[in-house]
Formats: structure tokens, sequence, C-alpha cells
């Protein structure tokens, strides 16, 4: 039997591409709906976490750099929190909604709203959960499991077929 500690930053990745918002003037029009990547730019986005009624769970800002194409990557939950703590969030298969606010510095328009997105629920073993590998049903550890560790059994059946238990 081999046994492995698994562990994960809590958090949601988030990525965007950062455009430009602002009118750009060419000869002869005005384009206000332009497509150019906004590079190099300071910006700072507001993060809120809510519930299916719309009530605040978790609210946070983060700033960065975008990079030359205008891309920020970013982990919701590594912040600096405003309202609540992200590990205070019940993740409890109820719908949520991650609403993203944008403060483009060089704009100086403060915060304005980005988009608003659903939250799937996806469980999974949480930071401190343990992986199992064994040889077949006779080698399944019995004690020592907490919610979340997984087992992995190569000869679930004597033919050969593998299972996962969590």
């Amino acid at each position: 039997m081999s046994k492995g500690l698994f562990a994960q930053s809590a958090g949601i990745n988030y990525q965007a591409l950062i455009l430009n918002s602002e009118v750009i003037q060419i000869p002869g029009a005005d384009v206000e709906e332009n497509q150019v990547a906004l590079g190099l730019e300071d910006v700072s986005f507001r993060f809120t976490i809510s519930d299916e009624t719309f009530q605040d769970l978790y609210i946070e800002e983060q700033s960065i750099t975008t990079d030359e194409n205008g891309m920020v990557s970013l982990i919701v939950g590594s912040g600096t929190p405003l309202f609540s703590t992200f590990d205070a969030i019940v993740w409890n298969g109820t719908l949520k909604y991650l609403n993203i606010e944008i403060d483009i510095h060089s704009q100086n328009q403060g915060y304005v709203f980005l988009d608003i997105q659903k939250i799937l629920y996806l469980p999974q073993s949480g930071t401190g959960s343990t992986i199992d590998i064994v040889n077949d049903m006779t080698n399944v550890p019995m004690a020592d499991n907490d919610v979340g560790d997984i087992i992995w059994i190569l000869d679930a059946d004597g033919l050969g077929n593998s299972s996962l238990m969590v």
C-alpha cells in the first residue's frame, strides 16, 4: 500500500483578457467598442461571492498588472478580504455567484461592473486529505480514514478491474 498527501490552496482560478474601453480616434471615425488589449496596465479587481438570493458571503480585492497581451490570472480567495473569509463560505451545493468589478487605474473611474457568473459546485477532498492505493479489497484500510480521503483499489473484483472509493 502506498499513501500520499495532497494539499491545495483554497480558491477559484480566474483569468481575463482586459480590453481598452476608451474611445479610440481614427481618421474619419471614433471607435467606441474596440478590441485593443490593455497591456501592461495596473488594474484592481473586486470579487464578491454571493448566495442564490444575492446575499454577500465574501468580498475581496486584488491588484495586478496585465501582461503585454492584456491577460490577468488570479486566484479568488487569495486577495485582501473586505468582508468575511474565503474559508467561511459553506460549499454545500447551493447556487452561488461570482460578481466581478474592475478598476483600471489609468482611467480614474473607480470600480465598474465587469461580469457576474454562476459558480458551479464541485465537491473535492479538502486540504490534508490522503489517497491510498491498494492491490485488492482485502487491503482496504478500515480505520484512520477521514471524510474526503480517497482509496484506489487496483483489483476491486478479482478480475483486474479497478475502483475508486471516496
